[in-house]
């Protein structure tokens, strides 16, 4: 063991895990999915899943990460007793979530998913959508809330966001660029 991590602090406890435990251990430029979920948040939280259009060219990553809009949202935030008079019109983030798994489905071939509780999430998730064809599906696991609220420094906006792993630990997330 190189060091031992005191105190619980799940980010770094978690990359301790990865380094120390994982039988491969992936890297990658931007570790951190960060997708706009106004609405949907509560989804990727009650179901362990985040699903979205697969044609959107998204990397591969090993964290996603919630955008929720500020705009909205100010009952979520007042949970947390911050003024939200000057977070107008910026995002802000509550938690993060492994990836363990994720996978291309198209919406008529749900039955091929292999584990029924991911098959039921994702029938869930995709009750009442429309012209959706298919599916990019993230499986989640490792809900780590955060103490409090992390914002974005610019506006919030529908594109997705990457991030290191690093950029994430402070209270505001740097303005990067988007795909």
């Amino acid at each position: 063991m190189l060091f031992k991590i005191k105190g619980n602090d799940i980010l770094l406890n978690e990359y301790y895990h990865l380094l120390t435990e994982e039988s491969t251990v992936k890297t990658y430029d931007e570790e951190v999915f960060c997708p706009p979920c106004g609405k949907t948040h509560e989804k990727v939280s009650d179901l362990q899943i985040y699903c979205c259009p697969a044609e959107r060219s998204l990397k591969e990553c090993l964290y996603l990460m919630p955008r929720i809009p500020v705009n909205g949202n100010f009952g979520l935030l007042k949970n947390y007793n911050i003024n939200t008079d000057d977070k107008k019109g910026k995002g802000f983030y509550v938690e993060m979530f492994r990836i363990i798994d994720s996978f291309i489905i198209s919406t008529d071939s749900l039955g091929l998913i292999e584990k029924s509780d991911i098959k039921k999430n994702v029938e869930q998730w995709i009750k009442g959508a429309t012209g959706i064809e298919k599916l990019k599906v993230y499986v989640l696991a490792d809900r780590m809330p955060f103490e409090r609220p992390k914002f974005t420094e610019g506006k919030h906006n529908p594109y997705q966001a990457y991030y290191k792993l690093n950029e994430v630990w402070g209270d505001t997330i740097k303005s990067r660029n988007h795909n």
